[in-house]
């Protein structure tokens, strides 16, 4: 066995327990270790059961207390006890740890701890700083703790008795289950944050300065009579109080008597009387509150039915919930605010706007009346106007008096009258009319009779009909016959028509663009000499005119007369052409007789490679009655001007289709019948759909009728624009006029922009769900700020309402009460007169949300 200690059986709480072998028990004048351990575990509420011997066998039921040197750290530890496999951990000098997971900490080596911790999971700490294991460590007075019951903690120098108490501050005591200290030198029997109180009874009365009072003592102090510099009570009758323990009575012949369970009346001031039960208050000389919570403040007021309010010299509130404000005020009607009686009227002054709505129930000031009469009056016109006493001075109107002519009348009455009778007489001109629309007799669409041809604006000028309906839609002309479609005929034609020619058209496209390729490979082939009259040999690059046509003759005459034919070879053969030079080489370079028609040219040199015409140095010689010359590749024929007429037509025509192509083809794309891309100041541009248009550079519309003319612009959706650079129209019918701007409809077409998350960045969009709480916040602020504002001004008001010192009076105190949007305050408040010049006076005023102290002086002569 242990040599150290041992276990022993304490009769008196029927346990084992721990004990040291040098102890001695049973025995006076000796410390006896094992009783004094087993006091601990008996208040702990653990009860040990012994081991045999060394053994760690324990019983299924019941903890067991094992070895218990070898748990025990700390220098000269005083027990560390093994319960239930888990052992208790005593660290400090001197310490004692008992239950299982029980532990104390050390301050520090060699310090005198003396730290117990009896109960399951208890710990009990001499530290000064940090936190371990759930411990808090405060520097304390002294550096011995001690925790008993489960799970209950002591800091430096305190002590915590009973399951889960916390004492974690120094020199602090926690009495009782879940009791948890908040300061330091403090004893707690509760734990105010879980709302757990706890009454402390059978407390003596205190006889020191810094004795607990109990609350016999108290209540004694209170009854006493207050009499000291600043405050004194007289009067030689004796104040009443019954009923109720919490009713009060203050001044001579006062009386405050409520007896109703919830009551606690007060009655200040001589013979006041508070008899109505459920709090109610009469506070001045002779006031008197019977009603139940009724409250009656000044001389010889009265509040004497329940809830009412009197307030003043004589103020009397006679019925339910009635108020009366001021002297001699009366309020006897329920549920009423009097402020003045029969005879005696008051203004209520400076007063706030009252909210104008279908809910609202405040009062409205003169202001805002005297803005509903000027309405009124704007609204009737004719010069009425809103006179000093409210009433709207008349109006003045001048009407048609029916025939012809006009009168005056002066109020609405009279001009609705004027209005009705002038109506009836044009319903009846209107009724003729319509009869006269309908048979289609008048108007700009007639009807001959007898179901004859329809006109439009037969007898009106006019060279255009605009059928363009709001917002500048386009409508349709339905039901026309087929019109004629000849020369001079100015009938409208039909879609059937229109589809007729637009198959015709998209054939003839065909045909011109199987044209337009044939024009192109004869271009080609007309460039290369290899088709026409005159040709050229590919091989040999010889010419030919006309080569494969019949004809015995070339004419070269053109409209302006005949043509020089140049650049001719000598001929060489009997059948060909000679040049100038051939022929000045034969009859020479003069001519014979330059007037005889008949002259001949000749060849340039003997090689009669080339023949020049004289004439004029700059237009040459017009070589006239030129046959058409063969046009086939090996043709070197001349080709006269009717030749190159034709090809001329040809090659123009040509020319001016694809002048056309040309029109019609920019920078952009575009996709589906009818689609436009604008090239010219629109190049990047894209379009989609039937009729669409994207004028604007890098521009975008996609869908039947989409517009998108801004530069970067982008239109999506059937009809939808975007004019404004850098815009957006999405969705039919969008439209986006401003630069940077993104629309999802239009004026009346609005859309819902739905699933949006919440925006993160400050100039993301926010989605509703944002909002909402963002105004939740603000109104929640709101209403804290309103709440605490109401609460101050019942408090000022309050103590406003306290009276002050009368003449010949040198010292008053009083008590004020006021509600303000349902926030009720009550106030105490004093007022002394220190000489004739002098006077002063101090208050508080207390809500449930707000205190108010206030205090004032004045000098006067």
């Amino acid at each position: 066995m242990n040599k150290t200690y041992r276990t022993v059986f304490n009769t008196a709480t029927g346990t084992y327990v721990a004990a040291s072998e040098l102890a001695r028990g049973r025995k006076k004048g000796e410390t006896a270790l094992a009783l004094v351990a087993a006091a601990m575990l008996s208040i702990s509420g653990t009860a040990l059961a012994a081991d045999a011997d060394d053994e760690d066998e324990t019983d299924e039921d019941k903890p067991v207390v094992s070895t218990l040197a070898p748990r025990s750290i700390g220098t000269n530890s005083m027990i560390g006890i093994r319960v239930a496999n888990e052992w208790g951990a005593a660290a400090g000098t001197s310490d004692v740890a008992i239950g299982e997971a029980s532990k104390t900490t050390d301050y520090s080596a060699g310090q005198v701890a003396g730290a117990i911790a009896i109960g399951r999971d208890t710990s009990a700490t001499d530290r000064p700083t940090g936190t371990t294991s759930g411990l808090v460590g405060i520097p304390g007075l002294a550096n011995t703790s001690i925790a008993m019951g489960r799970r209950s903690a002591a800091d430096y120098g305190s002590v915590a008795l009973g399951p889960d108490a916390q004492a974690n501050n120094a020199a602090s005591v926690a009495l009782g289950n879940g009791s948890v200290t908040d300061r330091d030198l403090s004893v707690s029997v509760g734990n105010a944050g879980l709302g757990m109180t706890r009454q402390i009874t059978n407390v003596a009365a205190g006889t020191k300065d810094n004795d607990a009072v109990n609350f016999g003592q108290m209540n004694a102090a209170l009854a006493t009579k207050v009499d000291n510099t600043l405050v004194k009570i007289g009067g030689a009758a004796a104040a009443t109080v019954s009923g109720r323990s919490t009713n009060i009575a203050i001044g001579a012949g006062s009386e405050s008597t409520g007896a109703a369970g919830n009551s606690g009346t007060v009655a200040i001031g001589e013979l006041a009387k508070a008899n109505g039960d459920a709090s109610s208050i009469a506070i001045g000389a002779a006031t008197v509150a019977s009603g139940q919570s009724a409250v009656a403040m000044g001389l010889r007021s009265e509040a004497t039915n329940s809830n009412s309010l009197a307030l003043g010299y004589q103020a009397s509130a006679t019925a339910n919930s009635a108020v009366a404000l001021g002297a001699d005020s009366v309020a006897d009607v329920a549920n009423t605010v009097s402020v003045g009686n029969a005879t005696t009227k008051r203004k209520i002054v400076n007063m706030a706007a009252g909210t104008v709505s279908s809910t609202s129930k405040d009062a409205i000031n003169g202001g805002q009346l005297y803005g509903v009469a000027d309405s009124v009056a704007s609204a009737m016109g004719g010069g009425a106007s809103v006179n000093a006493d409210g009433s709207i001075e008349a109006p003045s109107f001048t009407v048609g008096d029916g025939k012809g002519g006009t009168t005056t009348v002066n109020n609405v009455g009279a001009v609705v009258t004027n209005l009705n009778g002038r109506v009836t007489s044009n319903e009846t001109s209107i009724t003729d009319l319509q009869k006269a629309v309908g048979s289609g007799t008048v108007g700009l669409v007639q009807q001959a009779a007898g179901g004859g041809k329809l006109t439009v604006g037969k007898d009106a000028d006019g060279t255009e009909v605009d059928f363009t309906g709001k917002g500048g839609a386009g409508r349709k002309l339905t039901g026309l016959a087929n019109g004629t479609v000849a020369p001079g005929s100015k009938d409208a034609v039909t879609g059937d028509q229109l589809n007729t020619t637009n198959s015709n058209v998209s054939a003839l496209s065909t045909r011109v663009t199987a044209s337009e390729t044939n024009i192109t490979d004869l271009q080609t082939k007309i460039g290369s000499g290899s088709i026409g009259l005159v040709q050229q040999d590919a091989t040999t690059h010889a010419i030919n005119v006309a080569a494969a046509a019949g004809g015995t003759s070339v004419n070269f005459a053109g409209t302006d007369g005949v043509r020089v034919l140049s650049g001719v070879g000598a001929g060489v053969a009997n059948t060909d052409a000679v040049s100038v030079g051939q022929l000045k080489s034969v009859i020479g370079y003069n001519m014979v007789d330059p007037l005889d028609p008949l002259m001949a040219t000749r060849y340039d040199s003997a090689d009669m490679k080339s023949v020049t015409f004289g004439g004029d140095p700059l237009f040459g010689t017009v070589l006239h009655n030129v046959g058409m010359g063969a046009i086939t590749p090996d043709s070197k024929d001349a080709v006269n001007g009717s030749q190159l007429f034709a090809t001329n037509e040809k090659i123009a025509a040509l020319d001016g289709r694809v002048s056309g192509l040309e029109s019609v083809v920019g920078s952009g794309s575009g996709t589906g019948g009818g689609s436009d891309a604008q090239g010219t100041g629109g190049p990047g541009s894209t379009v989609v759909g039937a009729g669409s248009v994207a004028s604007g550079d890098n521009s975008t519309a996609v869908g039947a009728g989409a517009i998108a003319t801004g530069k970067n612009s982008t239109a999506m959706g059937q009809g939808s624009t975007a004019t404004g650079n850098n815009s957006v129209a999405i969705g039919a019918g969008s439209m986006a006029t401003r630069d940077n701007e993104v629309s999802f409809g239009s004026a009346g077409n609005e859309r819902v922009l739905g699933n949006v998350a919440e925006g993160v960045r400050d100039t993301d969009a926010v989605n509703k769900g944002q909002m909402d709480r963002a105004i939740g916040g603000v109104q929640n602020q709101i209403a804290d700020v309103s709440r605490t504002a109401y609460a101050g001004i019942a408090a000022a008001t309050a103590l406003s309402m306290i009276p002050g010192v009368d003449p010949g009076k040198t010292l008053s105190l009083g008590i004020g009460t006021a509600n303000y949007q349902g926030y009720q305050a009550v106030a105490l408040g004093g007022e002394a007169r220190i000489n004739a010049n002098i006077k002063v006076k101090a208050g508080v005023g207390m809500s449930s949300a707000a205190t108010t102290v206030g205090a004032g002086a004045s000098y006067q002569w």
